[in-house]
């Protein structure tokens, strides 16, 4: 979801996609700024630019997010549902060459369109993609990602399963397999806390409305290049986010719908 101030950005073009022809926020933005840069792509490498930092600050941060998500486990031994989750606004600004910064990141940010109405409808959408993703607001009720007693048939182990191309192959048959990133996400590597990871990667997947992925990062090899999903260089990452970045590079070759 995206956030502008459409009165302080004084441009003929931008008033008209939004105003006249009736897009959203983000692809009139999109319109006015290809337009002015005369660039059908320009405003993509925005995008994917923003969805770079993003992702860099929030890997950075991660300890200090994890540490904070532990106050709200339903346990005092922080084996319950995990029911944490956090809304977050990002501000940046562009250059005239079209670099991106980041400013700051404002948690849990104003939803009031006090000073600009038209900002309403943009966070009712705000609020109903976050619940959505978040497990609050689903299609099945009474059912959250982490429930113990959720009904297989939502999200069983054939939802999260990953080609057996991969997992019967030769690499990942031996007795070591599991220790290689290229085979920790099959079915044979598969642990209590692997499953529910996965499952509730696969929850967020099918609930994420109009939200896209951040991490592990899409693929879009034209825009984000080495960050794109399937040329993602891992190593780097602790061992949780290995074997997810691993387990959407395998679902993403099973189903597009997990490239982007």
């Amino acid at each position: 979801m995206s956030y502008f101030k459409l009165l302080k950005i004084q441009n003929i073009f931008y008033f008209r996609y939004y105003t006249e022809q009736g897009l959203g926020m983000r692809n009139s933005f999109d319109a006015w700024y290809n337009k002015a840069k005369k660039d059908s792509g320009a405003a993509g490498a925005i995008w994917a630019q923003v969805e770079s930092s993003i992702r860099t600050m929030l890997l950075n941060k991660e300890n200090s997010l994890s540490l904070a998500r532990k106050r709200f486990m339903q346990s005092a031994t922080n084996t319950g549902p995990d029911v944490f989750f956090e809304l977050m606004r990002f501000d940046f600004i562009i250059d005239e060459e079209g670099k991106v910064y980041l400013m700051e990141a404002n948690m849990s940010p104003n939803l009031s369109s006090a000073h600009f109405a038209p900002n309403a409808l943009l966070y009712e959408h705000v609020v109903l993609n976050t619940l959505s993703i978040a497990g609050l607001a689903s299609h099945f009720p009474n059912n959250r990602p982490g429930d113990e007693e959720r009904d297989e048939n939502i999200i069983s182990r054939k939802e999260i399963s990953i080609s057996a191309e991969t997992c019967k192959s030769s690499v990942c048959s031996g007795t070591k397999a599991c220790n290689m990133t290229k085979c920790s996400a099959c079915s044979q590597c598969l642990d209590t806390e692997k499953v529910a990871m996965f499952k509730k990667s696969y929850w967020e997947h099918v609930n994420r409305l109009d939200t896209v992925r951040i991490f592990p990062p899409r693929e879009i090899p034209k825009l984000l290049k080495e960050e794109s999903l399937l040329n993602y260089d891992s190593s780097g990452l602790k061992e949780n986010n290995r074997i997810l970045v691993e387990w959407f590079k395998n679902k993403c070759n099973m189903d597009t719908s997990y490239c982007v």
